[in-house]
Formats: C-alpha cells, sequence, structure tokens
C-alpha cells in the first residue's frame, strides 16, 4: 500500500454518509526499539518451534507459523535498516441520541475497515473518553486494562494509515458553502476575492437552478448587481418567484412586453478615463454587432458584411459625437427612467438618419459603399415597422435600478426574431453590467442561441475579457455538446474557472470524456443513481472542477430557497395554488411562500407529488386575501 493510498485509509471510512457525529481520536508515541526486536525475535522463535512441532506431530507445515515467521523476519529487516516503531492506539467516538441508534452506528462503523478487525468497548468508554481528552495524561488505550496494553506498534511505514489528518481540499476561503465528502465545507468564490466564470451542467431536476440562484444571493449580498437571460417555457421561469420577493430591488422582464432601447447608452458616470474608454468600446461593439444582425439577415455575402459593419461603426461614431444627441443622452441619464427626457432619449430611429452618404462624408465612396447604405436603411426601416421593431427601436420601459434584472426570451415568431431578440438582449444585459464596477451575468439555458454565431461570439467575448470590467459569468446548461459545437467554444472553454456538474445523462458522460479529457470512472458516476437529488436530506449531488482538481461535494438549499426556484410543471402550479390565497404584498407573498416550502417540502420527503399542496387543510396557517372587519 503506497503511502497516498494509507493517508487516505481513515478518510475514506470517515468520509462515509452513514459515518456522523463520530470522532477518532488517535495517540502515537515513540516505542523501544530494543524491546520490539527482542518481541520479534521471541515471536520468530515461537514460529520456529510451532513448525517443528508440526513437523513431529504429522501435521505438515503449520501456514500461520510460517506467516509470523515471515512478518516476523520483515519487520526486524526494517528495523535494522532504520525504521522506527510506534505505539498507536486508535479510538473511535460514537454519540447518537438512543441505544438503537449507537448500536447501529457501531456495527456498520466497525465493518467499514475490511479485514482490520475493530473492537467496541462497551464498559469503559467513559474511561477511554477521559483519556482521549489534552487535559489528561494518561496514555489511551495503556492505563485502563491491568491485564494487557491495548496499544498495537506499527513501523514508521505503516503507521500512516491510522493518521485522521486527511481531509478534502479547500477551493476557496469563502462564497458558495457546499459540503465534500466527509462532511467539510468547501467554498466557491465567484465574486469576493476574485471575478470568475463558471458552468452549471445538469439535466432537468439535477438542482443547477436552486444552486445557480445561490451564487445570485451571494452576489447581492455582497452588493455587487445580477443581470440575466433564460428561454423562458412560457409558463413561467425558475427564478420569476425569487426574483419577484425582492421587491424593488428585483426585476423579471417578459421581453414580449417589454421595450429594450438598442441605443440607449451604458450609466458610465461613475467611471473616468480609460475605464470609461474601453467600457464604452465593449458596449459600441455589442450594438454593431446588432445592428449588422439586422441589416444582413440572411444574406450570406462576406464583403457586403464587412463595409455594412465598417459603415455601421463609422455611423455610431458620427452619432454619438452629435451634440444634440450627446445632449439628450445627458439629459435622460440625469433626470432617469420615466421622466420626459427619459422618453426623448436617442433611439434606432434617430441613428439611422445619420447612415447616409451625406452625414458618412466618406473620402471615396463606391458602389459597394452604397449597397451597404441600402441594405441598412432598407432593413432597419423595415424592422422598425414590425413589434419586434418597436420592442427594440423605442426608450427602454424597465427601470435601470433594480440590483437584479432578468430578461426572459420567449414566445418568438421565427429564428430571424429569435435571433434578433437575442443580440438586442445580450446588448441589455452587457449594458447594465457595465454601468457597475462588479457585476454578474446569468445565461439560463441561452446555449441553444449559440448555433447563433453572433450571439456566441457575444457570449465568448464576455468569457474572455469581461473580467477586465468586473464581470463575472454563469453559463448553466443541459449539457456540453452545444457549447463545444458553437464558434465561440475556446473562448468560453478555455476561460471557465470552475465547472459544476451535477446529474447528467450517459451520453453527457462521454461527451465530457471526449471534449474535456475527464476520467470515465470519475464522470460516469454523474450519469448513474448516485448522483441524483436526495429526497430525503434535501440536497443536490455535483462534481466540481476547477484547474484539473476535482470535488465531490453536496449541496444543501434551504426550505424557502428551494420552494421559491422549484420550477416544474406541477410545481409551479402547487405554487400558485398557495400564493393567490395570501395578500398580494411583501408580506403576504413571503407568508405565502413559507406555506408553500412546508407543503412542498413534506411532499418531497414523502413522495407523495405536488396535486394534494394548497388545499386549506394543508396550510400552515389560515390567510385571508382581506382584514377582517372591526365592530365597535
Amino acid at each position: 500500500m503506497s503511502q497516498r493510498e494509507q493517508l487516505r485509509w481513515s478518510f475514506d471510512v470517515l468520509s462515509q454518509n452513514y459515518v456522523k457525529d463520530t470522532e477518532a481520536v488517535v495517540e502515537i508515541s515513540l516505542a523501544n526499539d530494543r524491546l520490539i526486536e527482542d518481541s520479534l525475535a521471541k515471536i520468530a522463535k515461537q514460529s520456529r518451534s510451532a513448525q517443528k512441532h508440526a513437523v513431529i506431530k504429522g501435521q505438515g507445515r503449520d501456514v500461520g507459523a510460517e506467516i509470523k515467521a515471515e512478518e516476523s523476519f520483515e519487520a526486524q529487516k526494517q528495523l535494522r535498516k532504520g525504521a522506527r516503531s510506534f505505539h498507536t492506539a486508535v479510538t473511535f467516538f460514537v454519540y447518537r441520541s438512543n441505544p438503537k441508534e449507537l448500536d447501529l452506528a457501531c456495527l456498520k462503523l466497525s465493518r467499514s475497515f475490511g479485514t482490520a478487525k475493530v473492537k467496541r468497548e462497551r464498559n469503559i468508554a467513559w474511561s477511554l473518553w477521559l483519556d482521549s481528552l489534552p487535559i489528561n495524561i494518561n496514555r489511551l488505550l495503556q492505563n485502563n486494562s491491568a491485564l494487557e496494553d491495548r496499544r498495537h506498534v506499527f513501523s514508521n511505514h505503516t503507521v500512516w494509515r491510522f493518521f485522521p489528518l486527511t481531509a478534502t481540499r479547500d477551493l476557496d476561503r469563502q462564497g458558495v458553502e457546499l459540503i465534500s465528502n466527509g462532511g467539510k465545507p468547501i467554498y466557491i468564490d465567484l465574486c469576493h476575492q476574485q471575478t470568475s466564470r463558471a458552468l452549471i451542467l445538469g439535466t432537468s431536476g439535477s438542482g443547477k437552478t436552486v444552486l445557480a440562484w445561490q451564487f445570485m444571493l451571494d452576489h447581492l449580498r455582497a452588493g455587487i448587481p445580477v443581470i440575466g437571460m433564460d428561454i423562458s417555457s412560457g409558463q413561467g421561469n425558475s427564478f420569476k418567484t425569487a426574483i419577484e420577493l425582492l421587491g424593488d430591488e428585483g426585476a423579471y422582464h417578459d421581453l414580449r412586453y417589454h421595450s429594450n432601447n438598442l441605443v440607449e447608452l451604458p450609466d458610465l458616470r461613475r467611471f473616468n478615463g480609460e475605464q470609461r474608454e474601453e467600457r464604452m468600446n465593449q458596449w459600441l461593439d455589442s450594438v454593431r454587432a446588432a445592428i449588422v444582425e439586422i441589416a444582413m439577415g440572411k444574406v450570406n455575402d462576406p464583403r457586403l458584411a464587412q463595409r455594412v459593419e465598417a459603415i455601421a461603426a463609422k455611423t455610431l461614431n458620427i452619432f454619438l459625437n452629435d451634440p444634440e444627441i450627446v445632449e439628450r443622452y445627458n439629459l435622460a441619464l440625469e433626470r432617469g427612467w420615466k421622466s420626459q427626457a427619459w422618453q426623448d432619449i436617442p433611439i434606432l430611429k434617430d441613428w439611422l438618419k445619420f447612415c447616409t452618404k451625406e452625414q458618412l462624408n466618406l473620402s471615396s465612396f463606391e458602389a459597394i459603399d452604397q449597397a451597404a447604405i441600402n441594405q441598412i436603411q432598407i432593413q432597419i426601416s423595415a424592422l422598425l415597422e414590425s413589434p419586434l421593431g418597436k420592442a427594440i427601436g423605442r426608450p427602454s420601459s424597465f427601470s435601470p435600478n433594480p440590483k437584479i434584472k432578468f430578461f426572459a426570451l420567449s414566445g418568438l415568431d421565427s429564428e430571424a426574431e429569435q435571433n434578433i431578440i437575442a443580440l438586442t438582449t445580450q446588448a441589455a444585459c452587457l449594458r447594465n453590467a457595465l454601468a457597475y464596477p462588479r457585476s454578474l451575468i446569468v445565461g439560463d439555458e441561452v446555449s441553444v442561441l449559440f448555433k447563433k454565431q453572433g450571439f456566441a461570439n457575444g457570449f465568448g467575448n464576455w468569457c474572455a475579457v469581461g473580467r477586465k470590467s468586473g464581470i463575472s459569468i454563469i453559463l448553466i446548461s443541459q449539457d456540453l455538446d452545444a457549447i463545444q459545437n458553437c464558434s465561440a467554444r475556446d473562448q468560453i472553454l478555455q476561460n471557465i474557472n470552475y465547472r459544476m456538474i451535477g446529474r447528467i445523462t450517459s451520453s453527457g458522460a462521454k461527451s465530457l470524456t471526449h471534449h474535456l479529457g475527464y476520467n470515465p470512472e470519475l464522470i460516469n458516476q454523474n450519469s448513474t443513481e448516485l448522483f441524483l437529488p436526495d429526497k430525503t436530506r434535501l440536497c443536490s449531488k455535483w462534481l466540481i472542477e476547477k484547474d484539473s482538481r476535482f470535488w465531490q461535494a453536496e449541496y444543501y438549499p434551504a426550505a424557502m430557497t428551494l420552494a421559491a426556484v422549484a420550477n416544474s410543471p406541477s410545481e409551479l402550479e402547487a405554487r400558485d395554488r398557495v400564493m393567490k390565497s395570501y395578500p398580494d404584498n411583501m408580506r403576504g407573498q413571503m407568508l405565502g411562500l413559507r406555506d408553500f416550502s412546508s407543503q412542498y417540502i413534506n411532499a418531497i420527503r414523502s413522495g407523495s407529488g405536488m396535486s394534494g399542496i394548497g388545499h386549506a387543510e394543508n396550510s400552515i396557517v389560515a390567510a385571508p386575501k382581506k382584514p377582517a372587519s372591526l365592530h365597535t
């Protein structure tokens, strides 16, 4: 057994889920090597005598005596080579609330060490416990027996296996807490000491939404705003209820019912000099990419696309340097959302007026330039007449002030519309993120949009250079293939600091093995029942990878957190049944969530399903919508 395997010997037992409320106390002291050599010599002599006796009696070879002799000779050989001997007292103190649980726990523990025998002390356990205390000078397992010294003797080559010193390696000093094998807390820090990027992979029901929400709360507690986007199912969003419970500090926007001004400037008034210029350039890149996508549509002409991009960039530069435009922007930012100045903020229609031959004043005007201008004018003018164009061509109808904002992409009629709204939403996320020194951008199931080159490149750019602007990234996905097959896979995957993998499919495990080089024996566990969320203990299972090191851990969410982000159709219906019986205000909704969480947890643990939730007999409190009248 190697030294590394020896160091894990005790840890592998103590890290089992059934080992809890258990203390391991090991006392090691240097033994007298001369006495040990004498004892070994006696054992060897006794073994030889036993072998001779077996031959004289006609019993043939005494195998047990031969083994003892070989072990004795080997031990003596090690001592002669410089090995040292140690008295080793190994004890485990198991605590339980009743004798029945104690008997079961001791039985399981005693059977966990393979061929090694573990003796349970029933009579003087109190004495052993006293001897284990650091204030007691008695030797453990030595002074409580008049007949024998119950300590074992091991060499310095083998005593390592009894050291209960091995523990899971730390990730970070603070952050979101998970519990590793063995019960040690580990922390993942995306925002406190560093600006990081994380990938959360897992099938539906693996717990990835709950874990991601905890990271968002961690950022909010640190005063860092959160901006997110997701592909909404139409019935509801994973984070909608949780965000709405934050009151004015949270906002969830379905872009089917809101306008998002594509050319709205980020509020960079708190930044100066180089920082402001860098952030402005990032915003310009995102807007230019959206305009080029709108203008080109399905036209596959690289030369025209290149000229359209150049024309769009020059138009943006002229547009943002126009005194009237600058004044309107400044007034809108100064007077704020809902002001008349905000309604007069420059919009895409104003930008289009600058995309002309006269305004551009090109030194050499070619036919390709006119074609590019015509392409931009025709496509954007046509778009502005459509419902989608009105959504991105009017002043934004949502406040920039909430600390957490989520944009839902749903109900789009065509692939072209989906592409445009995805890029404009991406620009809105970046615009909001750039307005703060530090921020978090969350992409929930947006990997389905990675087949769009413009969207994928934008997300890849966030991962590659967003750290300079203090932007942390969380990407939530069900599999790796959509990311691996996109145009920005290298930018995304090479800049991910943390990969958190929950329950995945067998094909997902193969993909991780093929593309990321994961050990099949390790990652294949994620596709088995071992990584299904534990409904009894209400925890989800995760394999965490950072810098090619791996941790297996469990995440234990709070009951109300779990209830707030429950998102299956049956869970959404059950939550609505409970919440609608409470007043539509902050206090009422929090009471409703508390009621739902109690019923929800009971339903999960009992396996009774969601159909019984939300009925009056199951509620923990009566919650009339209107207060009772006062009679005097």
